[in-house]
């Protein structure tokens, strides 16, 4: 539990742009999740079922990947901008 307070406690030490990104991400891997999820509702359906099958996979793997890539940018952004301050 310490570790959540310490992580929580760190994300609030980032910029302004850097919690809009990692936000951004978070949203971004929510919709992938629902696409996915959505796509795997219409599957029965659809005239090609494998197809469908393998857009919402795509979807689902692509989600933790786009969280991730906006977390990295976050950082980043966050080490760019406070080095910039610091000149």
């Amino acid at each position: 539990m310490n570790l959540l307070r310490e992580i929580w406690a760190q994300l609030d030490e980032l910029c302004r742009f850097s919690k809009g990104t990692i936000k951004f991400g978070f949203y971004l891997m929510i919709g992938c999740y629902v696409l996915g999820t959505y796509a795997r509702y219409l599957s029965p359906t659809s005239r090609n079922y494998m197809g469908i099958m393998a857009l919402s996979r795509g979807f689902y793997e692509a989600a933790p990947a786009c969280f991730a890539a906006a977390v990295c940018a976050a950082l980043i952004c966050d080490l760019i901008y406070k080095k910039d301050l610091t000149r």
